[in-house]
């Protein structure tokens, strides 16, 4: 490998890093001339008295290094002022959390000059870096990531700060008064957590033992599911008898794979797994002949590489930076015991094809048989309203906004009902989004609604948006359909007596069409016979299946008798695959920027406000010669 290219090794994360990545810099070496490091002198012969002489003037004490560097560079002295109330919270946040101590304990003076290089780098100071390198003796290396590594751990005391006041609130869930959901902050911190989840202690699971020690199969440790079918189901089991399963040398079983790496997040870690099947691999001989031993060994080690294939093609974004430094070190040494190998080839091929970002998964779409937009005369007006923009066109644009975010939900998002728990937000940043668009559409049809103060004129708003929904209907949008349908369901309006008079007959029956459709009667019975015949593209109404997540996750324990509730698992699994049914057909229109960001800066507005204006435009218990 290229040294020029060889990725830093992330031995702030790994107990097992390389010897030469872990040594820490330790202040005793000789004082460092700071003059001669920054200023260039003319050369000229002295006497041993001059030399003596000088090497004392420009002798730096140890503990006056540093004053100087800030005298003689301020550029550095301003950059440290600014991120020490950070730093602060960091060695703060690190104190208080016990979860994160290992982290601690492993990062040397040079993994942090490392980090704080790339920072800089990605930043532009390279100036500052070329100071750093001279003053540290740590040169810089290029780091294949572009983002900086840096700010998840100054993310993590943050974090971790708001933990301890969360705490002393006593108060689960609490949240500061005016404080907002932002999912872009939620987003940002999903990278920071990313890296630093750790497995969840639970008292009802069995513990741990290395994989090569489990027991033999007894129903202490695996129960099958009883049913009539060839194949065997798991029911319950460890981690380490579905690991087994997973790569036994005696049967495959390709949708339990697809299953399993699907929803392995709702009972253990990417790193814990990923080392779980790196142990696997190492299959002992104990009682076997070397002939069975070499044949049981090449199958399993054959089906663990199978299943990191699988993990990498289908589930990258599960290999966060640590994981993925641990999966090339496994695959060097690997290489270096048995040679390149063709599985060896094939996985560092897919694993650099992943880091590079050249794949084929997201093609890019052809606007050749996209409808021509239908824009507005006024469209580079900032006085873009939505009266002067067609019902259909707003319909589109709400289309591709609503499945840009659609298409972008993980698996991992939808596992132990994350969304709905403030500790676990950050793990469904996707999932969070959505709610709060469609939450906001809501309000925007009720509050764009109520802003007429004459009474044709709410009518004549009703009856686009009603029309703007049978767009949605049209093109298989039932989330949007169902988020303008919830607007006008919203009590602030739904109370509009006299408005809802002023609306056509055919309107109305419009009204009524969604009303039957997104019924909750028989658990959505209409709407789910009515999405099993609709083809792809198609956005489904997300919340009706984090209703049944909710549903499966509250009426089935994790664990059963300290055993992995699989069966619970594998319902699971059959919600997200019908969610990922309809994430790959993208829709052929053409976004309208224009029109993609009036409906994307809605105003803000609170419930409380909408309905005193409902009660101000008609006013309870008047009559329609009151209502103007």
């Amino acid at each position: 490998m290229n040294p020029q290219k060889k990725l830093i090794r992330a031995e702030t994360y790994s107990a097992n890093f390389n010897s030469r990545h872990a040594r820490i810099i330790k202040s005793k070496s000789q004082p460092i001339q700071i003059d001669k490091l920054f200023q260039e002198k003319p050369q000229q012969t002295l006497s041993q008295s001059q030399q003596t002489e000088e090497e004392e003037e420009t002798k730096i004490k140890k503990d006056e290094w540093v004053s100087h560097i800030f005298k003689n560079h301020p550029n550095i002295l301003e950059l440290r002022e600014r991120i020490t109330p950070i730093t602060q919270k960091t060695s703060f946040g690190k104190l208080v959390s016990k979860s994160h101590t290992e982290v601690k304990d492993h990062i040397s003076r040079k993994v942090i000059l490392s980090l704080i290089m790339q920072h800089l780098d990605l930043k532009g100071f390279s100036e500052t870096i070329k100071i750093l390198e001279s003053e540290s003796k740590v040169p810089f290396q290029k780091h294949y990531s572009n983002k900086s590594r840096l700010e998840p751990l100054l993310k993590l005391g943050i974090k971790n700060i708001q933990s301890v006041w969360d705490l002393k609130l006593e108060t689960k869930g609490y949240q500061r008064e005016g404080e907002k959901f932002d999912p872009e902050i939620e987003i940002n911190d999903s990278f920071l957590f990313d890296e630093f989840d750790e497995e969840e202690e639970d008292e009802n699971k069995k513990p741990d033992v290395d994989i090569w020690s489990e027991p033999p199969t007894s129903n202490e440790n695996l129960i099958w599911l009883d049913n009539n079918s060839e194949r065997k189901e798991i029911k319950n089991a460890t981690l380490n008898k579905l690991i087994e399963y997973l790569t036994d040398e005696t049967y495959s079983n390709t949708s339990f794979m697809h299953t399993f790496l699907m929803t392995y997040q709702s009972f253990t870690t990417p790193g814990k797994l990923l080392r779980k099947l790196f142990r696997r691999y190492d299959v002992p001989r104990r009682k076997l002949s070397q002939k069975k031993y070499q044949e049981k060994k090449k199958i399993i080690q054959f089906k663990v590489c199978n299943v990191l294939r699988f993990w990498m093609l289908n589930y990258f974004s599960d290999f966060n930076e640590r994981l993925i430094d641990e999966l090339q070190n496994f695959l060097l040494n690997v290489e270096t015991k048995e040679g390149k190998t063709t599985t060896v080839k094939t996985l560092n091929s897919i694993l650099l094809k992943k880091l590079s970002g050249n794949t084929n998964k997201d093609r890019k779409i052809s606007y050749s048989l996209a409808p021509i937009p239908i824009v507005p005369k006024n469209i580079f007006s900032p006085t873009l309203t939505l009266d002067s923009i067609d019902e259909e066109e707003v319909a589109r644009q709400l289309t591709l906004i609503d499945f840009e975010m659609y298409s972008k939900i993980k698996p991992s998002e939808l596992l132990n009902l994350a969304w709905s728990k403030p500790k676990f937000k950050h793990r469904a940043p996707n999932v969070l989004k959505m709610i709060q668009n469609f939450n906001e559409i809501s309000l925007w049809v009720a509050h764009t609604i109520l802003l007429n103060d004459k009474i044709k004129k709410r009518a004549k708003a009703v009856a686009r948006f009603i029309n703007i929904a049978k767009y949605c209907k049209q093109l298989n949008n039932l989330n949007g359909l169902m988020s303008i349908y919830a607007g006008l369901d919203n009590s602030a309006v739904y109370r509009l007596k006299f408005t809802f008079e002023e609306l056509p007959k055919k309107t109305l029956e419009n009204l009524n069409s969604f009303k039957q459709l997104m019924s909750s009667s028989s658990s959505y019975k209409v709407y789910r016979e009515t999405l099993n015949t609709l083809n792809p593209p198609c956005i489904p109404y997300l919340g009706i299946y984090l209703t049944d997540l909710t549903f499966i996750e509250e009426g089935n324990k994790d664990y059963v008798n300290g055993l992995i509730n699989f069966y619970k698992t594998h319902l699971i699994s059959k919600v997200i695959q019908d969610v990922q049914k309809f994430q790959q057909k993208r829709y052929n229109f053409m976004p309208v920027i224009q029109i993609s960001k009036f409906l994307s800066n809605f105003p803000k507005m609170s419930q409380d406000t909408i309905y005193d204006l409902s009660m101000k435009v008609e006013p309870r218990n008047s009559s329609r010669s009151d209502i103007n």
